[in-house]
């Protein structure tokens, strides 16, 4: 019985892996990067045809002045150039978006914002008077974020959980075989990163508006909320590494394996929704 088990768990990994690298290849590339690449999550191009092309924010050059961010790409060889006036308080809360197109003044509105990581805005561009064999083309080139934001949020979702209880079955199967040293000390971490997170998700609700009474600006209370949670996580650990490091009976055998592949589903899940998220 322990053979076709350790076959049917190495076959469930490398399969596992096959699949993540796959996702993690279309989705990482694809996903935002608020500053680094751009001040805002993404741009859309919206034409007569309303299905909207969609543009990573990598693909812009961006430079700054102390009241505004300019971004240019090149769309069909042309310039697609942006320019948007920084925020007071917040660099990154972008207004007044203006948008030329080979020179040629062309609409440019803003449609929500969100997390990439930081929170940043999201903009479609209008009026561009792009052919349809162009737009094919610009889609061509952008074909792996237009993939994903064609399949939609949910079924991302949906794959993220598919992986993500996989990559725990996984780990729950090789911590009932082997339960030793590496399976206390990766249960020990999952409490703690569990732990971590519950703690800066909690923290990381609090509205500015109620910490800034305090004297505690935006940026002090983001390095307060990961220093609380840091050593929350860190205690948990400790504390759940000396409960765990006794003579592995039965119940506790049971309890490694079920806290392993909560905690490897847990990391999983994070890792792709932080992805997701972004898209």
């Amino acid at each position: 019985m322990r053979r076709p088990t350790v076959f049917l768990s190495q076959f469930l990994l490398s399969l596992w892996i096959v699949l993540v690298a796959a996702f993690l290849w279309l989705l990482v590339p694809n996903a935002p990067d608020v500053p680094n690449n751009a001040p805002f999550a993404g741009v859309s191009i919206h034409t007569e045809q309303n299905v909207p092309t969609y543009l990573p924010n990598r693909s812009f050059q961006c430079t700054e002045t102390e009241q505004e961010f300019q971004c240019q790409t090149d769309i069909q060889d042309r310039l697609l150039t942006l320019n948007m006036t920084k925020g007071q308080g917040y660099p990154y809360d972008l207004s007044n978006c203006r948008a030329s197109y080979g020179g040629q003044a062309v609409g440019c509105q803003e449609t929500g914002q969100t997390y990439a990581p930081a929170l940043a805005k999201l903009y479609k561009i209008t009026n561009l008077n792009l052919s349809l064999q162009q737009i094919q083309a610009v889609r061509q080139t952008y074909w792996g974020l237009n993939t994903l934001m064609q399949w939609g949020e949910l079924r991302l979702i949906w794959i993220s959980v598919g992986l993500s209880l996989t990559a725990g079955m996984n780990a729950v199967v090789f911590a009932w075989l082997y339960p030793g040293i590496w399976s206390k000390g990766f249960v020990s971490f999952a409490c703690g990163f569990g732990v971590y997170q519950l703690a800066e998700g909690s923290l990381g609700r609090v509205p500015f508006d109620v910490i800034t009474p305090y004297g505690l600006t935006p940026n002090d209370w983001f390095w307060v909320v990961r220093g609380v949670a840091i050593a929350a996580g860190i205690a948990t650990m400790m504390v759940t590494a000396l409960l765990l490091w006794h003579r592995v009976g039965h119940f506790s055998r049971v309890l490694i394996s079920l806290i392993a592949g909560a905690g490897i589903f847990s990391l999983a899940w994070w890792s792709f929704s932080w992805n997701v998220g972004y898209v």
